[in-house]
């Protein structure tokens, strides 16, 4: 019983009394404004206390999980919603308005709360509170300062042009997930601890603990398959001494990508040994590994193989695609689309890879059809 949501109260106020949704908008009067206000600050005295309490009433540790995701969850739908009425209530329902800023500051120490006492137990994908994001970012900017700073970086071209432009870009990002932040903090610590730069086989310590690091990037993907073709030339097999590093599979740099292990893997099976592109010394970051031929006739996909396959094996068991099976949508689909990482897409790969086999690709197809729910309930 201790998994039942309890603020059925706090859902009604935000959705209800303070939403101005077209005409059903209630102006509140003064009594009503310092019950509203005053039920918010009593609350939010009492409710460390009682998550606590609700939290040691269940009986195991995945109890505890389902119900900490399940209450930031709501918190976060809970905050979106309230700032859609801070847009619709600022210059026609003042009162309304100066409440929904209270109940944003309410839902936001909410959310930090979890965040802070609870990050076990959150999912890689869950949004984070202001909050908790600024507090974050400022000590990984503090990390990624020192990380400049070691002597043995500076100049080193993955790291100025890929690893520091990359944790930038997530850095300034104020939709970054849990799981960013805490790649970059195991990324950047990992980093710092570092003492040089050596050459144990064919990859270097770098390029190793990136590799580790399930440092799915799009320019550093390029880099080692550069890297390895170069080798290729001098009879070096790179395949075999990247086969031989662990990829960690619980993080990725970016989930909306397949991990670095499978994209090499695939990669390997299409180019055993194709002669290298001309480039300079300096790997090219600057361009994603697709073609000038392929941007200009294809959709490029923001998901993976995997994730393309599961969101149209569902579009197909649900009966939103009309075709006679599921082979002929892969067939007529898979030469449309194009990935980051992937020029030409299969039928037969699109198709195999359609049924889920890691949990981070069915969570990122859930996500981004989570967002185009959104958009089409605010447009």
């Amino acid at each position: 019983m201790g998994a039942i949501y309890s603020f059925k109260w706090l859902d009604n106020l935000i959705i209800n009394k303070l939403s101005a949704a077209g005409s059903a908008v209630t102006p509140l009067n003064r009594e009503e404004v310092i019950l509203v206000a005053r039920t918010l600050a009593e609350n939010k005295e009492t409710l460390p206390f009682e998550f606590l309490q609700k939290l040691l009433s269940l009986k195991n540790e995945r109890q505890c999980k389902r119900l900490v995701n399940r209450y930031h969850l709501q918190f976060v739908l809970l905050r979106e919603h309230i700032r859609r009425n801070l847009k619709h209530t600022k210059t026609t329902y003042p009162r309304i308005y100066e409440l929904n800023r209270y109940a944003e500051e309410f839902v936001e120490y909410l959310l930090s709360l979890i965040e802070m006492r609870f990050p076990n137990y959150l999912r890689n994908d869950s949004p984070v509170s202001d909050t908790f994001r600024n507090i974050t970012v400022s000590g990984l900017k503090n990390l990624l300062k020192k990380v400049k700073e070691k002597a043995f970086f500076r100049h080193e071209p993955i790291i100025d042009r890929i690893v520091i432009p990359s944790a930038i870009s997530t850095l300034e990002n104020k939709e970054v997930t849990f799981g960013q932040l805490n790649y970059w903090q195991e990324m950047l610590g990992g980093l710092l601890s570092m003492e040089a730069i050596q050459q144990i086989s064919h990859f270097n310590t770098l390029e190793e603990f990136l590799i580790n690091m399930n440092f799915n990037h799009a320019h550093f993907v390029s880099y080692l398959q550069q890297k390895i073709l170069k080798g290729a030339k001098n009879n070096i097999d790179g395949r075999k001494y990247f086969r031989e590093i662990n990829i960690r599979r619980d993080i990725y740099y970016s989930n909306t990508h397949q991990s670095l292990h499978r994209i090499m893997h695939n990669w390997f099976t299409r180019n055993p040994y194709t002669p290298m592109i001309e480039s300079s010394s300096v790997p090219a970051v600057k361009e994603s590994p697709l073609s000038r031929k392929t941007k200009n006739t294809k959709v490029i996909l923001k998901l993976s193989v995997d994730q393309y396959g599961i969101l149209l094996r569902a579009a197909d068991q649900t009966k939103l695609l009309d075709a006679p099976s599921f082979s002929h949508v892969c067939e007529t689909m898979a030469p449309i689309f194009a990935t980051a990482n992937q020029e030409e897409i299969s039928a037969n790969s699109l198709r195999s890879n359609a049924y889920p086999t890691e949990e981070n690709d069915k969570l990122v197809t859930i996500r981004s059809l989570e967002k185009m729910i959104r958009w089409i309930r605010e447009c």
